[in-house]
């Protein structure tokens, strides 16, 4: 170990070689206390050992603090090391407990999600989940067929339900001509309201259009005569009256045409008898020429 030589009576100087002597007042301060010991040189030959001594601390470690005089620094080190690693397995295990038992709650989650999912299903007429469809037949009776959709709230509002009236009528047509021409089918659809101001809408299909159109003008004229009688009922509020009075028109136009057509029967065979009376008056006089 190297060593400074040291004056008896003198203090160590930070402005001032070590051990050099310093002077106050008359002649030298005589110094009764040993040097600190950070002031002491260390051996170059010991400086690994310490080096491999020191210990960083953990966040979680207390202070360190140097050794106190007399105290093995092999101590001091491995009981910050053995506390520190204690600390630092503590967090370690917590952490991994807390991944994995986040982890298992996960997996438990999407686990149960996947067993309780639930399979679609489809309404159909055994198993109506909407109710069936009110009104609709097959033939001359009437069939239960469940609705594909809940049925929404009705208009209270007269505007409004005008409104939507007309924009839900222009989307049933597309509907029904959308039906008729995929699959080629007879269709006819008519439709009105009370609080309508033109008259009802229907609509035909190309195939019923094109296969019976004497027919479907009769059809026609009947539905319009339908929704003439409920449109003055609605006023009204008597519909087995207006029900009577459009009867009653209809039969007057009924008899009117027949008493035309007598009438212009009539008249043909009028006709018809003058014509052959003149044949048979020509006859006969021809006849009696050739005797004469």
């Amino acid at each position: 170990m190297l060593h400074h030589p040291f004056t008896p009576g003198s203090v160590p100087n930070s402005n001032t070689p070590l051990g050099a002597p310093h002077q106050s007042g008359q002649g030298l301060i005589p110094h009764t206390h040993p040097p600190l010991p950070s002031s002491w040189p260390i051996d170059p030959s010991l400086l690994p050992q310490v080096h491999e001594q020191l210990v960083v601390p953990s966040p979680h470690a207390a202070t360190a603090h140097p050794p106190a005089p007399g105290e093995n620094v092999e101590d001091v080190a491995s009981d910050d090391s053995g506390h520190s690693s204690e600390e630092m397995d503590s967090d370690t295990s917590d952490f991994v407990d807390k991944s994995s038992s986040t982890f298992d709650t996960q997996k438990a989650k999407k686990s149960s999600a996947a067993g309780t999912k639930k399979k679609r299903v489809y309404p159909s007429d055994k198993n109506a989940l909407h109710g069936h469809i009110e009104g609709v037949g097959r033939g001359n009776r009437m069939i239960k067929m469940a609705r594909k959709r809940q049925l929404k709230a009705i208009y209270t509002n007269q505007r409004t339900s005008s409104a939507s009236f007309r924009a839900l009528t222009r989307d049933l047509m597309t509907r029904a001509e959308d039906i008729a021409n995929r699959t080629a089918s007879w269709l006819y659809v008519a439709i009105h309201n009370p609080g309508a101001s033109q008259p009802f809408t229907h609509f035909a299909s190309r195939r019923l259009r094109l296969e019976a159109p004497d027919d479907l003008q009769k059809i026609h004229q009947q539905v319009a005569s339908l929704m003439t009688v409920l449109k003055r009922t609605d006023r009204s509020h008597s519909f087995q009256s207006e029900k009577e009075k459009e009867e009653a028109i209809q039969k007057m136009k009924e008899a009117t045409e027949r008493a035309e057509k007598a009438t212009a029967h009539a008249a043909n065979s009028e006709a018809e008898i003058l014509r052959l009376r003149e044949e048979l008056r020509i006859t006969r006089e021809g006849r009696t020429r050739e005797f004469t």
